[in-house]
């Protein structure tokens, strides 16, 4: 993992995040009013971002996913 030093330590911005936005190859968390971005492009980290290696960004993402999926389906027992 690799973390932009503007964001070191996260927790300066508040204990709990949650996830804001997904795409393809990043997502963002808002933890307290900031906005952080992650990613799996070594090459590439923004100010505001972290760095994860592939293998763990896809898992991370396949976890969020099936979260999202699971909630779509207890919701629609309910309808």
């Amino acid at each position: 993992m690799k973390i932009s030093e503007f964001i070191h330590p996260i927790e300066q911005f508040a204990k709990l995040g949650s996830v804001h936005s997904v795409f393809p190859y990043s997502f963002n968390l808002q933890v307290g009013k900031l906005l952080i971005n992650v990613s799996s492009f070594f090459e590439y980290l923004v100010s505001y971002g972290l760095y994860l290696p592939q293998n763990i960004f896809e898992e991370v993402h396949r976890m969020y996913n099936a979260v999202i999926l699971s909630k779509l389906a207890i919701k629609n027992l309910f309808l």
